[in-house]
C-alpha cells in the first residue's frame, strides 16, 4: 500500500512538470512568435557580395522601423522590413540574429502576445503604456531614420499591400 502511494505521488510530481515544460513551451512561443516560418533557408543567406549589417546599423534602422509602425511586430515581421530597406542581417540564422539583437537592444521591449515594440510608445490593446526616458537608447531618432531613407513612409503592418 505504501509503494502504491509513493509511486502515485512520483506520477503526480512527473504531471505536475510535464504540465510545467508546457506552460514554459507556450511562454517561449509568445515571446518569439508562434509563426511556423522557417528558421532558415537559402533565400536568407548571405552571399560574398552582401555586406552584414553592423549592430549599430541595425540598431539605428530599427529604432526608426519601430517609429513608423502602428503595431508590435513579429520577428519575421522585422526581419521583413530590415530586408526590404536595403539591410542585410547575416548570421547562420537570420531570423533567430533578429530576436537575439531586439531582445538585447535598448529602447525594445517585448509586448507578450503581440510581438517587438518601442518600449517608449504606448500600446494600450496590450496594456503597454510606454517606458519613460531616453527613448532611444541613445540611437537616432524617427525623423533622422527618415531623413536617411530607411524608412520614408509609415510601415504597413496589414499585409494588405505585401
Amino acid at each position: 500500500m505504501a509503494e502504491r502511494e509513493a509511486l502515485q505521488a512520483r506520477l503526480q510530481k512527473i504531471d505536475t512538470a510535464i504540465a510545467d515544460y508546457q506552460r514554459w513551451v507556450s511562454s517561449v512561443a509568445d515571446l518569439v512568435g508562434a509563426d511556423k516560418v522557417p528558421a532558415s533557408g537559402e533565400r536568407f543567406n548571405v552571399t560574398a557580395t552582401e555586406q552584414q549589417a553592423t549592430i549599430s546599423e541595425f540598431e539605428d534602422a530599427v529604432i526608426a522601423l519601430f517609429d513608423t509602425a502602428q503595431k508590435p511586430l513579429k520577428r519575421t515581421e522585422v526581419f521583413e522590413e530590415l530586408t526590404k530597406a536595403g539591410l542585410v542581417v547575416g548570421g547562420k540564422d537570420p531570423l533567430n540574429t533578429v530576436a537575439s539583437r531586439l531582445s538585447r537592444m535598448q529602447g525594445i521591449t517585448n509586448v507578450r502576445g503581440h510581438g517587438y515594440w518601442a518600449a517608449h510608445r504606448p500600446y494600450l490593446p496590450a496594456g503597454h503604456e510606454g517606458e519613460r526616458g531616453d527613448p532611444s537608447g541613445g540611437t537616432e531618432t524617427a525623423d533622422q531614420g527618415q531623413a536617411s531613407g530607411l524608412f520614408p513612409v509609415s510601415v504597413d503592418t496589414t499585409g494588405v499591400n505585401s
